[in-house]
């Protein structure tokens, strides 16, 4: 348990399986910083690519992902990526069950946590994962605090990397007294480094970052649950 050697941790998530996420987990392990990944496994590299913000995004193939998301936590992002809010109780249950066993078949490992897809997530959408072997589930919703979340299926991130006050945060969480337990989460997609010009600004957060050695950096699922799930 991080907790008796540490008091402040920090972890990171990405959505979508794409491209980008490459050179995104070669900074990541340049760093020695490990990630949590979530994937949508109908979408690779047979999927058409679509644009966004003048940025063309393509899915990668999962063989090539396990590949690169080596060392990482993969968690569920749904199979096609649906808005949990747009489904039945029975399609929300075949939405993150399809998900989840096809980690399990192709990347080695029972997926315990996801994210939900475009941030996605009512009291409706809620009870029905919390029927499912789901432990945690982040959303998309910045607090800009560092409170260690109590409900594990709305777990609301610190902030995205696209925050325009991600220096400041950061630097808020590392000026924190040693004596105070605190949680950083920081969230993204890696196509939007390429849409906004900022792989650089995120290499230096993450070189100041790991520079720390009273910070305990893991996964999602071992900072909030103490349990290695990375491939």
């Amino acid at each position: 348990m991080w907790k008796n050697q540490y008091h402040k941790a920090v972890t990171f998530s990405f959505d979508d399986g794409v491209t980008q996420d490459k050179r995104l987990a070669e900074m990541l392990n340049r760093y020695h910083l490990k990630a949590t990944f979530n994937v949508n496994t109908a979408l690779n590299s047979s999927t058409p690519a679509f644009e966004d913000e003048g940025i063309w995004i393509k899915h990668l193939n999962h063989e090539e992902l396990k590949r690169v998301l080596f060392g990482h936590e993969i968690a569920v992002h749904g199979h096609v990526h649906a808005d949990l809010r747009q489904l039945s109780q029975n399609e929300i249950v075949d939405e993150i069950e399809h998900n989840r066993l096809e980690i399990h078949r192709i990347y080695g490992k029972m997926p315990i946590g996801m994210a939900y897809a475009f941030g996605g997530f009512d009291e409706r959408v809620e009870q029905v994962i919390s029927t499912l072997p789901i432990q945690y589930s982040r959303t998309i919703t910045s607090t800009h605090d560092f409170e260690i979340p109590r409900n594990l299926l709305v777990w609301n991130p610190t902030c995205s990397f696209s925050d325009e006050s991600l220096e400041e945060i950061v630097d808020r969480f590392l000026q924190l007294p040693n004596d105070t337990d605190a949680l950083l989460t920081i969230w993204g997609h890696s196509y939007e480094l390429d849409a906004h010009h900022t792989w650089e600004r995120l290499e230096a957060v993450l070189k100041t970052l790991s520079s720390r050695s009273d910070v305990f950096f893991r996964t999602n699922s071992e900072v909030l649950l103490h349990q290695d799930n990375s491939i």
